[in-house]
């Protein structure tokens, strides 16, 4: 009688043991971390897409984080708010990188996203007599002041043998362009996609547009203050894996 509860004794124990490891453990699991938050500034140019695939995918939440893409209209814009810490990372162009680098901002480039020999372009009124490029000489063109849109127009009009002097320059924030090009403020404006394709679309067939694959080889990057590289290097390595 004694041996069989011993042996029902152990039996059971058996059963509560393999219970607790089919469970993952007998004591109350712990629960999970939250997942860290993150701004990244961004813009609507199609050289930053890859941010809105993997937020789109999930790949910023598989990897513990809480990404929120705040959407600037150009990548002057978005270091502007990450100088401000309004971000923690912003994707943006390397000729607004390299101005704002110039003003003194610690910054850290942490990967290329894209590569584009296509992403900026003029976008030019036909019924103003513009069709190639030596028409620019003497015409009002919108352009957005220290961007890869204005770098851009200088090397193009290097390329034909123009110059900065040969042409007024007015300075305008992309989303101001639309109404400036069809009220005709400006004859041109130098701008970057999405914005160069909508603009040809508006205007149709008074639209042109002016290009050289062999001006500008333009690179976009995501950056980061010198600071959180050294205070915060998991979640950069985070990020990067997303993407």
């Amino acid at each position: 009688m004694l041996l069989r509860k011993y042996f029902f004794s152990l039996s059971a124990l058996h059963i509560v043991a393999v219970g607790c490891v089919l469970l993952s453990g007998c004591e109350p699991k712990k629960p999970a971390d939250p997942p860290e938050k993150v701004t990244i500034a961004t813009t609507k140019s199609l050289s930053a897409v890859l941010l809105n695939i993997a937020d789109a995918k999930g790949l910023f939440r598989e990897e513990g984080l809480d990404v929120t893409l705040q959407v600037h209209p150009s990548g002057k814009a978005t270091l502007q708010s990450l100088l401000d810490g309004k971000a923690d990372l912003a994707a943006a162009a390397d000729t607004p990188i390299m101005f704002a680098t110039m003003k003194g901002a610690l910054l850290s480039v942490l990967a290329t996203l894209n590569t584009s020999t296509r992403d900026e372009a003029i976008v030019a009124n036909k019924d103003k007599g513009i069709a190639v490029a030596v028409d620019l000489k003497g015409v009002r063109v919108g352009v957005t002041l220290g961007t890869a849109g204005d770098y851009f127009l200088d090397s193009y009009l290097v390329l034909n043998a123009l110059s900065r002097q040969d042409v007024t320059i007015v300075n305008m924030k992309p989303d101001e362009m639309t109404e400036a090009l069809m009220q005709g403020k400006v004859d041109a404006v130098s701008t970057w996609q999405p914005y160069v394709a909508s603009f040809r679309n508006m205007m149709g067939e008074r639209g042109i547009i002016l290009h050289s694959d062999s001006v500008y080889t333009e690179t976009y990057d995501i950056v980061s203050m010198r600071t959180m590289t050294r205070q915060r290097p998991e979640t950069i390595n985070r990020v990067l894996r997303a993407l």
